[in-house]
């Protein structure tokens, strides 16, 4: 898979588990816009009261020596009004990222999220991506 193969097939996934959707609040089609990202999310293109949401994006690639594929950044952002919403919706993620395409959490930390009383959760993998 490419980068927007990649990033594409986990919107679905992630589109498709109705827990996860219960905890970002999706209630119609109009919010997966808002609430499931496929992008970096600057302070200035969300509203505090779509929280929750994530976001989800290749923030980097390296080569390696098989010319056919690159080792990836995959960031997954989790945006919350409080860190007592984050844990289930990071379980959820790092299931979802285990079992669907063997990946494992490289590194996670709370990050500034640039606006007051956001909190900004970030979880890190580094899949192979092709070229």
């Amino acid at each position: 898979m490419n980068a927007f193969e990649y990033v594409d097939t986990l919107w679905s996934l992630c589109a498709d588990n109705e827990e996860l959707k219960d905890l970002l609040e999706v209630v119609d089609d109009e919010d997966y816009e808002t609430k499931i990202r496929t992008e970096d999310v600057m302070p200035e293109g969300y509203e505090p009261e779509n929280l929750p949401f994530i976001a989800m994006y290749i923030a980097d690639t390296q080569s390696t020596y098989n010319d056919f594929a690159n080792l990836s950044n995959l960031y997954i952002d989790i945006y919350s009004s409080m860190r007592n919403n984050v844990p289930a919706i990071r379980k959820i993620l790092v299931d979802m990222m285990h079992d669907n395409f063997d990946e494992r959490v490289r590194s996670e930390m709370q990050t500034p999220s640039g606006i007051h009383a956001v909190y900004k959760y970030r979880l890190i993998f580094t899949p192979l991506i092709s070229t």
